[in-house]
């Protein structure tokens, strides 16, 4: 997108990306004109505080997890065309509480079942990792993913550590559900690829891809 500036007037900003040669930007519409165009400039850090110059937010993906720990609460960004992938981490989970014990591992996959039935939200691929779950899931509406998403993890973790009124036991998962937004095509195979190994690799069945992970599977595994 080469944007050429109205006669008398000068940019706002200009710059050269290597590759792909100089633009001018003249607005915060410029800017997201740009973004939709050029996606992969997001994954660009020199180019991130251009935008921040222009006192544009760069469209968020993620969300919850250690995203924007102890800072000010944003809503979880979603798209209903896209899928999403689902994080949820707990510590505490080990032994008795394994996510992975024989009974917790079926009362979790039924859970699972049940309140995606009841909100809509389709399930794309799941992974039980022991101490973490993997989701790759799509919701219909915000509203059902986030009925589903505080239900699932509640429940969950009733089932699992056997609280009940009078019989508190504590705060189970380390933190909200992270969650990303997942283009479709090679991102979204990626993740589903990825999500299977988790599943089977507790059980030996595979062995990990001697390759590094892709930069937008880092937070991912950095929630592991």
């Amino acid at each position: 997108m080469h944007h050429v500036p109205s006669p008398g007037t000068s940019p706002l900003v200009s710059f050269t990306i290597f590759g792909m040669g100089r633009f001018s930007l003249n607005s915060s519409d410029d800017t997201i004109a740009l973004l939709a165009r050029e996606p992969h400039l997001l994954s660009m850090p020199r180019q991130l505080s251009l935008f921040r110059t222009l006192g544009c937010e760069t469209p968020r993906v993620e969300h919850g997890g250690e995203v924007r720990l102890r800072r000010r609460k944003l809503t979880r960004p979603i798209d209903t065309r896209r899928p999403l992938h689902v994080v949820l981490r707990s510590t505490r989970a080990r032994g008795a509480w394994s996510l992975r014990a024989r009974t917790n591992d079926g009362v979790i996959r039924a859970t699972l079942r049940r309140y995606a039935r009841r909100y809509a939200v389709r399930i794309y691929e799941f992974a039980n990792a022991g101490n973490h779950l993997h989701l790759l899931v799509r919701p219909t509406c915000r509203i059902g993913l986030q009925n589903f998403l505080r239900v699932f993890a509640g429940v969950s973790a009733r089932l699992v550590t056997g609280a009940r009124k009078g019989r508190p036991v504590g705060r189970f998962w380390d933190f909200l559900a992270y969650s990303r937004i997942v283009r479709w095509g090679r991102d979204f195979f990626g993740v589903r690829t990825y999500v299977k190994e988790n599943e089977l690799e507790p059980h030996g069945s595979i062995r990990r891809r001697s390759r590094g992970p892709s930069p937008k599977m880092q937070s991912e595994r950095q929630l592991e």
